[in-house]
């Protein structure tokens, strides 16, 4: 689901996916994100493992979407690490769908982020 965002003040919007995607780290190091339908058997085919062994062995971990309060960039971050550095300008102000609401806007820092009324559904 997208929920979009827009500004009181300046009427700045910005769309983001709701919820979180499990993502598995692989043999070299890479983090592949999973399937949301179908996440054990992703989890299988990347990796050959099961999610309970990735878990196990620290090697399944959570992506949620997040706007850079910096450069407005969204971006998919770790949920755990690093959450609130920003891939793309280094910020560290990272604000996932889940805090959104209320949030100063980051373009005019007068007014504050608010749901729409409607949800878009993807």
């Amino acid at each position: 689901m997208i929920n979009q965002f827009t500004c009181s003040g300046c009427g700045f919007v910005v769309q983001m996916r709701e919820g979180m995607e499990h993502y598995a780290v692989t043999g070299d190091g890479a983090k592949k994100g999973l399937d949301p339908e179908n996440e054990e058997s992703a989890a299988m085919a990347l990796t050959g493992k099961t999610m309970a062994q990735l878990t196990t062995e620290g090697l399944l971990g959570v992506w949620v979407e997040a706007l850079c309060m910096r450069c407005m960039a969204t971006v998919m971050t770790d949920r755990e690490e690093n959450r609130k550095k920003c891939p793309q300008c280094s910020g560290n102000n990272l604000t996932a769908s889940y805090e959104m609401e209320g949030s100063p806007c980051p373009k005019c820092g007068q007014g504050s982020l608010r749901s729409d009324e409607g949800e878009m559904f993807i």
